[in-house]
């Protein structure tokens, strides 16, 4: 730590003040190493990695905490945050990219379909706004691809890998995701997950989009904004 007069946890102790001057991914995954807990207060923390959320591991951000990926620091495509590991938790702020997110700007659970031999079950994300890259709104010409700028992806590895990497039973709560081209993205045996209040604003093509995905359960949330007539709030795709 560089300045003691913050608690354990506190990124702010590892030198990295909510400025958005220069990238605090690894004070996020410090801090997590150390303490299990990581603890962000109001401000913009910049972000050209990704923060990832190790089982039993929680980020709690403040009401008015800001992560960013920014396009003028980082190419990055990757997630802003991963939530990892069973019984991992991402709560409150918001949580942003500038670039293409074709994994998600958050990604729950596995982070692709052929690689990710873990299990993940039982995380949760709650409280949080989602900012996906704006892609022009409705002057876009031509509108992106669906899979540019995914706001939360829940992907599985299972059908590839086997039964012994599974991603069930995580909740979602009061999710907002702003300009996605998917809010909420769902792939095969992603199953077994909850949806409660996550609606999704300036969205392009889908809503929530399940392939494969079933056993999902969905309470509240709705579309409030699209860039264009004919998108879908639930598709349950081939």
């Amino acid at each position: 730590p560089t300045n003691t007069k913050y608690d354990p946890g506190d990124v702010r102790r590892s030198g990295r003040e909510p400025s958005g001057a220069s990238d605090a991914t690894t004070a996020f995954n410090s801090a997590l190493a150390g303490k299990g807990t990581c603890l962000a207060a109001d401000g913009v923390y910049r972000i050209d990695g990704t923060v990832t959320i190790n089982e039993n591991q929680s980020v709690r951000l403040s009401k008015g905490a800001r992560l960013i990926r920014k396009a003028s620091a980082s190419t990055s495509t990757a997630p802003v945050v991963h939530i990892k590991g069973n019984w991992s938790l991402l709560e409150g702020g918001s949580v942003w990219s500038e670039n293409n997110s074709p994994n998600g700007v958050v990604c729950c659970g596995h982070l692709d379909v052929s690689t990710s031999s873990w299990n993940s079950v039982h995380w949760e994300f709650r409280n949080c706004w989602v900012y996906c890259r704006d892609f022009g709104g409705a002057s876009a010409a031509p509108y992106p691809d669906d899979d540019d700028g995914i706001g939360v992806y829940i992907p599985s590895s299972q059908p590839h890998l086997g039964s012994s990497s599974v991603n069930y039973f995580g909740t979602l709560q009061n999710i907002k995701v702003h300009n996605a081209t998917i809010a909420y993205m769902l792939t095969d045996l992603a199953n077994g997950h909850t949806f409660v209040n996550c609606s999704f604003h300036g969205i392009y093509w889908y809503g929530f989009r399940l392939h494969g995905a079933y056993g999902n359960s969905f309470y509240g949330g709705f579309l409030e904004f699209a860039h264009k007539n004919g998108v879908m709030g639930i598709w349950l795709a081939p």
